[in-house]
């Protein structure tokens, strides 16, 4: 079982009491180093507590594209807790974890949900279940298309665990078959320079049709570096 390490609520009131009493049996410079010391400790085990268990590595198969190229993604999470770890490699809805920001004015780009939406079989979501060891990986490789009227839409996951798409406008030009789906659409407006970074993040357990998993998804937030996308004419 993976257990998440949480400060108990009482942690802090124990620091300052025993705290206190400490300084109380001191005083002057030998009053100043204690409580230097104390807070000290205290920072580290706030540090050591947050400290996450997953590293995340985005890259890209080139940094300059135009019109028309495909994004191919390379994303690498690794385990870099002490525990075993259970995580879901999630192949619905590419690119909703993902942040799209122009450099030059430092915006966020606007995301369209996806351009088509699709109904799933009863109990099942397009997902692996991935068991991470200490200093284990994984990695997984997804694209994204860059449209015509400059929209990057990330691709869908095939044909797999759903009954269809829905009827609907793509809400982008020219989307090849592979980009038309639930994979997120984001709104780029011109061509430049972009920094894409992805995130992991659980903040709840769910399954792609087992009712009972073998053990509780990892639970929380991890971040990417970043990876550039040049867009020229």
């Amino acid at each position: 079982m993976i257990t998440m390490k949480k400060k108990k609520a009482g942690t802090t009131k124990i620091l300052v009491t025993a705290t206190t009493k400490l300084l109380r049996t001191v005083s002057g410079q030998s009053k100043f180093s204690c409580l230097l010391a104390i807070v000290c400790l205290n920072l580290s085990s706030v540090s050591a507590s947050e400290k996450p268990d997953l590293s995340i590595s985005l890259s890209t198969n080139k940094t300059i594209y135009h019109k028309g190229d495909e994004v191919v993604f390379t994303e690498t999470i690794k385990n870099i807790s002490k525990n075993t770890v259970q995580l879901i490699d999630d192949q619905c809805g590419y690119g909703s974890d993902m942040k799209v920001m122009r450099v030059s004015d430092h915006s966020q780009c606007s995301r369209i949900e996806c351009s088509a939406g699709h109904t799933l079989k009863p109990g099942l979501r397009p997902g692996v279940r991935k068991f991470l060891t200490a200093n284990e990986s994984f990695t997984r490789k997804f694209s994204a298309y860059i449209t015509d009227d400059l929209h990057l839409a990330f691709q869908n996951h095939g044909t797999t665990g759903f009954t269809g798409f829905s009827a609907g406008a793509t809400k982008a030009k020219n989307l090849p078959e592979k980009y038309f789906g639930c994979g997120q659409v984001f709104d780029l407006g011109k061509v430049g320079h972009y920094q894409v970074t992805a995130t992991y993040s659980n903040s709840g357990d769910w399954s792609t049709g087992s009712i009972h998993p073998p053990m509780p998804l990892w639970q929380g937030s991890a971040h990417s570096n970043t990876a550039d996308v040049q867009v020229a004419d």
